[in-house]
């Protein structure tokens, strides 16, 4: 039985909108224990969001989470009340978030999760108003690191599935996917912002010798089952990272954007 895929990034990349970063950051920081758990309170930092891709077979959507990172580097994850689709809008933006924090659950060992902040509104912090705005042009290019768990033993797609689904204008014949990430950010740009993905594997950039193998299990960077979606990104992408480098990538070239698969 498999889990979801998580496709992340820690920079400003994303896969959906040029400008965005995927980081899962509820699970992938610090936690922050110092909010308050029972007044009202605005906090500020970085509003965060992560897809995660639907388990095959499921006939259910992927899983959405939503958190915000602080100035300190610790992490707030957030229950939106229908706040969707302004949190999409200020993705990878400085916001003033309101709302009620309640404890987290307990997790595995009795440990405190943390505190979740139920969201009552979503505002741009003053830093963001008194930004100007620009429009994006020119070509994004990014990496997926390849990376599987050391307990993984299902082959994954070849590397050439990523470059298929990132750089033609239309897919290959006999791909499943109806479009692909530079058709899509031209076609919204007026063609004036182009998307440009490579693989990352064994063999560096192109990954010709195929995925390369986490030093962990499954269960130590997704300790929850199948039934249900989660992951330590940070331990996830430092281990990913460390991976590529060891194959001589350089991410200070390439701006990162790693896929896990699970």
């Amino acid at each position: 039985m498999k889990a979801k895929k998580w496709i992340f990034a820690p920079c400003v990349a994303a896969l959906f909108v040029a400008f965005y970063s995927h980081s899962f950051l509820a699970q992938g920081g610090v936690a922050n224990p110092l909010i308050q758990t029972t007044a009202l309170q605005t906090l500020e930092g970085t509003l965060e969001i992560v897809w995660g891709d639907p388990q095959p077979g499921s006939g259910s959507g992927g899983d959405i989470r939503y958190a915000l990172r602080l100035a300190d580097g610790s992490v707030v994850p957030l229950q939106l009340t229908g706040q969707e689709g302004v949190a999409v809008f200020y993705f990878r933006k400085r916001v003033l978030v309101t709302g009620w924090a309640v404890p987290g659950q307990a997790a595995a060992g009795n440990v405190q999760a943390a505190a979740t902040l139920v969201v009552d509104s979503i505002a741009p912090s003053q830093t963001l108003q008194s930004d100007t705005f620009s429009t994006v042009t020119g070509t994004k290019k990014v990496i997926y690191m390849l990376v599987k768990f050391s307990d993984d033993t299902a082959v994954p797609h070849p590397p050439a599935f990523y470059t298929d689904l990132n750089n033609p204008d239309t897919p290959p014949a006999g791909e499943v996917f109806p479009v692909t990430i530079n058709a899509f950010f031209k076609k919204i740009s007026g063609n004036v912002f182009s998307w440009v993905g490579d693989v990352g594997g064994v063999g560096g950039v192109g990954a010709a010798g195929g995925w390369l193998t986490l030093p962990h299990p499954k269960s130590y960077y997704a300790n929850c089952g199948w039934s249900t979606s989660c992951a330590n990104l940070t331990a996830l992408g430092d281990d990913a990272t460390a991976l590529g480098r060891a194959q001589g990538i350089n991410f200070h070239v390439i701006r990162q954007h790693q896929l896990c698969r699970e």
